[in-house]
């Protein structure tokens, strides 16, 4: 399997001055690539990797530097965003037209145009309520149509709790509506968006699953899905379906569990054959789902057959995050071990048994 491998390098605050070598890497072919395509980041991992709607660019990450976007077909970096009001990115997302690229970083978020890549709005800085002594924008994610984003947030109290909740933004005025939350334990961990825009559903670290109607401004309903552990967080991450009608989520086991975001009612499992499951994906199409985590592997299931259908491997250390391209042909994958990696899908499913 002919794949690129990918590992941004920094160290400290980056300056202007110190891009050009980054700026300066070689081409390499996606299809002819021989060896992977290696910038350094001093171990630090990608947390999250997101294409362009056209397939062309692929954007990630990290602490350091911050965003990185690449050419998807000659392996070059187009450009490095540092971050202006945080040295760690969480998350990051393109608009449905392209034309804006957003960051979750610690408190706030920042976003770019994606034409000259100037910075137009930093947005989402903490607390939302009054009691609220800090804050951490975790997940984030546009509207099918690109007039709303959505991002999930935990707060600390001065009273030592915590409130957990979801913020919703008028892309075009940028400005904020009214958002919605409630005291909670855990902290906002996953974010996931149905297709009718009007459902978002959080995940804490405690397990819990939280369905907000952001028409209404209120919570639907909530469940235990996962069991609390003694090992960092119960619950990592949750997807829908493209039709909206089943919620997958992963957690501190090799399981996949799948519910009906209707009434919190458990459809079914899948076990894989990862140990601790990071990472879900559907493909665009519905038919395949991909799992990635602490077995420094990607799983790829036929979800009508329930089949394994492609192991990819490659990278080192836990998959932290795995993104589709719009088209369903390309697969991206970020890791512990400072990189992302580009995948072909089709290849993966013929090759990679």
């Amino acid at each position: 399997m002919k794949h690129i491998h990918v590992r941004a390098r920094a160290a400290g605050l980056i300056r202007q001055a110190m891009l050009a070598p980054l700026l300066a890497v070689a081409v390499v072919s996606l299809a002819a690539a021989q060896e992977p395509l290696t910038l350094d980041n001093y171990g630090r991992r990608v947390h999250g990797v997101a294409f362009s709607p056209d397939g062309k660019q692929l954007a990630t990450a990290a602490p350091i530097p911050g965003i990185l976007v690449w050419n998807v077909a000659t392996a070059k970096i187009v450009k490095v965003l540092p971050l202006t009001t945080s040295r760690c990115a969480y998350a990051v997302s393109y608009s449905p037209d392209g034309k804006l690229l957003v960051a979750g970083l610690d408190r706030a978020m920042n976003v770019w145009q994606t034409d000259d890549w100037k910075e137009v709005w930093t947005l989402g800085q903490m607390p939302v309520t009054a009691e609220a002594t800090s804050g951490v924008v975790h997940k984030l994610v546009f509207s099918t149509n690109g007039d709303r984003m959505v991002n999930g947030f935990t707060e600390s109290t001065k009273t030592g709790g915590r409130v957990v909740g979801v913020r919703v933004w008028d892309v075009e005025n940028r400005k904020e509506y009214p958002s919605v939350s409630q005291p909670n334990q855990g902290n906002v961990v996953a974010l996931t968006l149905a297709p009718d825009d009007n459902t978002a559903v959080t995940g804490d670290g405690e397990g819990k699953i939280i369905v907000w109607d952001l028409k209404e401004q209120k919570k639907k309903l909530d469940w235990a899905a996962h069991k609390p552990t003694t090992r960092e967080y119960c619950l990592n991450d949750m997807a829908f379906s493209p039709n909206g009608k089943v919620l997958a989520t992963v957690g501190m086991t090799p399981t996949v569990a799948f519910w009906d975001p209707t009434n919190g009612k458990q459809l079914s499992t899948l076990p894989t054959n990862i140990k601790v499951v990071r990472c879900v994906r559907y493909s665009p199409n519905g038919k395949l789902l991909a799992v990635g985590g602490d077995s420094n592997e990607l799983e790829l299931w036929d979800l009508a057959s329930g089949k394994l259908k492609a192991t990819l491997k490659g990278h080192t250390d836990k998959v932290l995050c795995v993104a589709f391209s719009r088209d369903g042909k390309r697969l991206a994958t970020g890791s512990w071990d400072a990189t992302a990696k580009l995948w072909d899908v089709e290849k993966c499913l013929t090759e990679r048994k």
